[in-house]
């Protein structure tokens, strides 16, 4: 995959999947709209590096958030403004190569289920992510200058591939739980699920079961 060049294609262009031979590889896509606006924009600043443009963008999110806000406490009409657009499609495609490599380190960690999660999945989890931006980049603060948008990207991108693998998956869950806390996380049905798999005939099931639920009334984990 080519590495993206310059401030126009980072913030214009898309990563997209395309099938080679029964092999998925990955190729950035450009959308016209968005060339065309930060061709304009960065000849006013023709020096900026990357940072500036995505804090740029999201100070433009964030404004114009507060002011949707105010508009619905005080019961006008609200219309999402053209600079919102620009700005959260500028931003989501400046983190596209933070949300590819949030995808393969969460392909690396959870390998053990790469059977039900290729690359792919984890990719399309990362972009669900991102999108709004101002909603994953909430808590992002501008006065850190030693923090940049792309690396709080990744923390909170993998962190949130994580969260969806533990949710739906009781493989992925092994990883997170001890022994003990792993059956208090379980749902009774995740319980039933799991010893059907094990061929387990269901009058054991059964009992299994009622340990279970023994074990929910009276284990208590330390916590300090």
């Amino acid at each position: 995959m080519k590495k993206r060049e310059g401030i126009i294609q980072q913030f214009s262009t898309f990563l997209s999947l395309r099938n080679d031979n029964k092999n998925f590889n990955f190729i950035w896509k450009a959308e016209i709209y968005l060339e065309r606006n930060i061709s304009f924009l960065v000849q006013s600043e023709l020096n900026a590096k990357e940072e500036y443009w995505a804090r740029y963008f999201l100070k433009i999110i964030r404004e114009l958030s507060k002011q949707e806000l105010f508009e619905k406490k005080e019961n006008l009409s609200i219309s999402i403004s053209s600079s919102e657009k620009f700005a959260e499609a500028h931003l989501c495609a400046y983190l596209q190569k933070a949300c590819l490599w949030a995808a393969r380190r969460s392909s690396q960690r959870f390998k053990f289920i790469q059977h039900k999660y290729p690359l792919e999945e984890y990719f399309q989890i990362a972009n669900s992510a991102i999108y709004p931006p101002a909603k994953l980049l909430k808590n992002f603060n501008f006065d850190y200058h030693q923090t940049n948008i792309e690396g709080y990207t990744k923390t909170s991108v993998i962190r949130f591939i994580s969260n969806t693998i533990y949710q739906k998956e009781l493989e992925g869950k092994r990883e997170k739980f001890s022994n003990y806390g792993l059956l208090k996380d379980l749902s009774k049905k995740e319980m039933q699920e799991a010893l059907g798999i094990k061929g387990i005939n269901q009058n054991r099931v059964s009992l299994y079961c009622l340990a279970w639920q023994c074990l929910e009334q009276i284990y208590q984990p330390n916590q300090r």
